[in-house]
């Protein structure tokens, strides 16, 4: 009794898959109109019947034949197109589009793919024990405010945790294709937000970041969400609390298989073997300390069927090393090869001349942050900031850089401290002049820079 329902539903969900609805509505509403319109002019003008006959008879047969093109075929961007039949849809979309996490309903639970980020601050490194708890109050203000801006940026989950503590997951209640990268982003937005409170507030002790990030299948609890919150059930998040425990200071550490997800995008170093407290084998795990820049490709592969494209590279390439500048845009598809067509270009570069080659990265997360790859890279390659640097050390290879590459080291500085969002010292004038001037004055700085580096 209930085949036929069911068949006349799936039958009514195919019409409305296939926009035959969305189409002969208008066209129905469309012709009357028409023939409203055409009776007026035609009874105004005393024109023959048949005319509108004509008119009439010509919508009533048009009708099946909108619909029938309506179910065969589909108006998209790219033209007229046919209507794929419901399985091989289903089918396409399976092999093309990526899984990212995996959502089974269990009542009130859920099994999801997640990745998670343990995230746990040690205020007390360094100080003794009768220091002044006001002191450990500012620091946990300042580090609320910091834990709320990278949930809301990269759109994790946050657990309920201590206050010198984030638990976050990606992949719940919404989930993306990018959570593992989110995560990680997240964990390298942490460290960078731990160096500057550290360097820019003299009241908070010295912070002590450990950062764990691991991938895998948890149940999700929503049965006490609205009391305690929702209840994580599964290895993802003892390993996670593993992870975080062991990472070294100044590291997002990571599991293999959160590696397996973003090598494309960071690159990492192998921290060893360990064995977790849960199991008896030992794990690989890895380390990031820097922004976002992809892994090297362990086998490099010549691009087939490039030979144009990196021709014109090279010409452009010949143009810059004759003192005429220039810029290149490529663009394509997914997976159409211009990473690969960029890699053997610079590489190409690299092996025939003695070229600084200055690579800087976007990341989506930080469309927010002015600069923020060229910011990454007068970080790293040009002033040599590590992880581990102080401020005093920081301040060294900057005023270095400054006396070496600047002819105003007086307004270098000020500048340079800026854009890195580094505190000032006492003996150095702050900046003045409204915000265009700063800004024109930086861009300015920066060029010159990457002149001189690149000379």
């Amino acid at each position: 009794m209930t085949e036929k329902p069911r068949k006349l539903a799936s039958f009514f969900r195919e019409v409305w898959r296939r926009h035959v609805l969305q189409v002969a509505i208008p066209y129905c509403i469309g012709g009357w109109l028409l023939i409203q319109i055409a009776e007026l002019v035609l009874e105004a003008f005393e024109s023959p019947t048949w005319i509108l006959q004509t008119i009439l008879v010509a919508f009533l047969v048009g009708l099946p034949i909108v619909i029938v093109l309506a179910w065969i075929f589909d108006f998209t961007p790219t033209g007229l197109v046919r209507t794929r039949a419901l399985g091989d849809e289903q089918g396409k979309l399976a092999e093309v589009t990526p899984a990212p996490a995996m959502a089974l309903s269990l009542g009130e639970s859920e099994r999801r793919q997640v990745t998670m980020l343990s995230c746990a601050f040690d205020f007390r490194a360094g100080q003794e024990d009768d220091e002044d708890p006001e002191f450990l109050r500012d620091a946990i203000l300042a580090l609320e405010s910091v834990f709320k801006d990278i949930a809301n940026r990269y759109q994790g989950y946050r657990l309920r945790s201590s206050a010198e503590k984030l638990m976050l997951v990606f992949g719940y209640p919404s989930a993306h294709d990018d959570d593992a990268r989110r995560a990680v982003a997240a964990g390298l937005a942490l460290l960078h937000a731990a160096q500057q409170l550290d360097e820019n507030h003299d009241g908070v002790p010295d912070l002590v970041v450990q950062i764990g990030v691991h991938t895998g299948l948890v149940v999700i609890d929503e049965s006490q969400k609205q009391q305690s919150g929702i209840t994580i059930i599964g290895q993802v998040p003892r390993f996670v609390a593993w992870l975080q425990a062991i990472a070294p200071a100044g590291y997002v550490t990571i599991s293999a298989q959160t590696r397996e997800l973003v090598q494309r995008f960071h690159a990492s170093e192998s921290l060893g073997m360990h064995k977790p407290v849960q199991s008896n084998e030992p794990v690989e795990i890895f380390g990031l300390q820097s922004g976002t820049e992809p892994a090297p490709a362990t086998e490099f592969l010549q691009p087939v069927g490039r030979e144009l494209e990196l021709a014109q590279l090279q010409a452009r390439w010949q143009h810059a090393s004759d003192g005429d500048g220039q810029f290149v845009l490529i663009k394509g598809e997914p997976g159409i090869g211009k990473s690969s067509l960029v890699r053997a270009f610079v590489q190409g570069v690299s092996e025939s001349t003695p070229a600084w080659v200055l690579q800087v990265y976007c990341s989506p997360y930080e469309q927010n942050t002015s600069l923020y790859p060229i910011i990454q890279a007068v970080r790293g390659p040009v002033l040599g900031f590590e992880a581990g640097d102080s401020k005093a050390i920081k301040w060294q290879k900057l005023s270095k850089i400054a006396q070496e590459r600047c002819q105003d080291f007086k307004l270098a500085l000020p500048l340079l401290a800026r854009l890195l969002n580094l505190t000032l010292p006492d003996d150095i004038a702050p900046l003045s002049g409204s915000a265009q001037q700063i800004r024109t004055q930086t861009l300015e700085l920066l060029i010159h820079i990457i002149r001189q580096q690149a000379e």
